[in-house]
This record gives C-alpha cells, sequence and structure tokens, in this order.
C-alpha cells in the first residue's frame, strides 16, 4: 500500500522551468487562477532586515492530497482515497518518501503545502487533546508545478517535476474574459474552547520545533 505515496512523492526529476511574458501582477494572475481552480494559494516571500519582498508563489488545483486521520494517512487522488496508511508519527512516514531537490534557485519549487492542527501535538507528546472526527488533523496538496515571480529580477516563470500545464496556464493568463468573482457559501459553529491556556503555549513551542524539523529534511512543506 506505501508505494502508492512512495511514487507520488519521490519524483526524481529536477524540475523545468518557462518563462512567461505578461504585464499581470501576481495578485491579478492568481485571481485569474482562482476563479477557475478550487484548490489554489499565493505566498509571499519575504527576506533580510527590511524585508522586501523576493518572489510570489503561486500553486493550484494539486492532483493528489494527503489527509492524516488520528492513526492513519490517507492519500487522495482528485478528493477519493486511493490509498490508506497506518501511522503513529505522519510526518516520519511521509519524510520516509520524500526526495531532496537540487535546484537552488528558489525556497519552494514544489512539494506539500497545507495546515497542521494544533492537536496533532498529540503525536509525539503526552498531552490531552480533543479529537475532531470531521476535520483533519493535517491535510496537505502535492504541488508538482507552480508559478513564481522574482520580483529582484521582474520575472514571471513556470516551473514543473511532472506533467506540464503550461499552455493551459498561458490560455488563462492571455485571456481577456471578465473574472467572475467566486462567492462561497461559508458556514461555521460556534467556536468552543478545546484546550487550556497553559497546554497551546506549550504545543506552540513543541510544533514549532517539530515544524522547523520537518522543513529542514523534506522537499519542501509549507
Amino acid at each position: 500500500m506505501r508505494n502508492t505515496l512512495k511514487s507520488i512523492l519521490n519524483i526524481q526529476e529536477e524540475p523545468k522551468f518557462d518563462y512567461l511574458n505578461t504585464n499581470l501582477t501576481p495578485f491579478q494572475i492568481f485571481k485569474k487562477l482562482y476563479a477557475i481552480h478550487k484548490d489554489i494559494f499565493i505566498f509571499e516571500s519575504l527576506e533580510g532586515p527590511k524585508e522586501l519582498i523576493k518572489s510570489s508563489i503561486i500553486g493550484f488545483e494539486p492532483e493528489y492530497k494527503i489527509k492524516c486521520l488520528s492513526k492513519k494517512i490517507l492519500v487522495l487522488k482528485k478528493n477519493k482515497i486511493i490509498d490508506e496508511i497506518p501511522t503513529f508519527d505522519p510526518f516520519n512516514t511521509i519524510d520516509k518518501f520524500f526526495c531532496s531537490v537540487k535546484n537552488n534557485d528558489y525556497r519552494y519549487v514544489g512539494g506539500l503545502v497545507g495546515h497542521v492542527n494544533y492537536e496533532s501535538i498529540k503525536y509525539w507528546e503526552k498531552i490531552k487533546v480533543k479529537n475532531n472526527k470531521d476535520f483533519p488533523l493535517m491535510e496537505f496538496g502535492i504541488f508538482t508545478d507552480g508559478l513564481i515571480y522574482d520580483h529582484n529580477k521582474d520575472n514571471l516563470e513556470y516551473f514543473c517535476l511532472k506533467k506540464s500545464r503550461l499552455n493551459n496556464i498561458e490560455k488563462i493568463i492571455k485571456s481577456n474574459k471578465n473574472i467572475v468573482e467566486k462567492i462561497d457559501n461559508f458556514t461555521f459553529d460556534k467556536l468552543k474552547r478545546n484546550i487550556k491556556k497553559k497546554d497551546k503555549t506549550e504545543i506552540s513551542c513543541l510544533s514549532s520545533n517539530y515544524f522547523y524539523y520537518c522543513v529542514r529534511h523534506s522537499m519542501n512543506i509549507a
């Protein structure tokens, strides 16, 4: 069963880059892609004491996702479960199948992007936390391509590790169609405290340490 996760994460190819010619800002490009894709993100990286923006990164519509539910990792392809892997330490399980990218042009050239809940600390420390059965403790999209705008060089590049979607991206960026804003119906429950303030502080410190370790030893995770 673990061969599924291994085949997805163990990418041996180095990223391929293509320059894109456009006068659009990174956020304008993001808006165009957001109107089409459901799963999408934009990152701005800050570097140096002056906090100058070095790059803008956009990722969209990953083919695969990873969700962690208590003692198992779910591997999904287009939101359908294709594998279940038992685990007592999700980071350790994922890290076993991760490859290293030798390209040093940018800090990010694909990888895992998602969230880690505070409650995930239960994997590493004996702290009582309540489980939310309806919400994964961790969830990541496996992004193998994306857009990087280098503010220092003033250029936009598309990168890919596997199948290229360059032609489709170029059509979207060059399109003159009006962007229809997506308005989703958001619902939420009444917020409830599920952990003590003292425990939350301890969890925050411990989670930062584990997250730092994962970033240092994996291809890319954000």
